[in-house]
């Protein structure tokens, strides 16, 4: 997933290219990891991947920052912000 999203970008003309950050959650919680890439500024958010890591980014979310879910809940508690995908990754 990450591999493509990056040869995605990559394939931008660098001026146009918006600035790319990426976090390890398997260094940090994702929920630091948001946390922290919001506090940097982050203009938009893509990820988290599982279930479980959509589930803990869905109550830090204030709206401000869209976020690209690459995952579903089985609820509908995610904010208007938070794109969550369901038809893509299902685990």
């Amino acid at each position: 997933m990450r591999d493509g999203f990056i040869a995605a970008y990559l394939e931008q003309a660098a001026a146009t290219r918006p600035r790319l950050k990426i976090y390890d959650v398997a260094a940090e919680s994702v929920g630091t990891a948001y946390t922290r890439a919001i506090s940097e500024g982050a203009g938009f958010v893509v990820g988290p991947l599982t279930k479980e890591d959509v589930a803990a980014v869905v109550p830090l979310s204030t709206g401000g920052t869209p976020v690209l879910a690459l995952n579903f809940l089985a609820t509908r508690s995610a904010r208007r912000a938070i794109f969550i995908s369901s038809r893509c990754c299902r685990r």
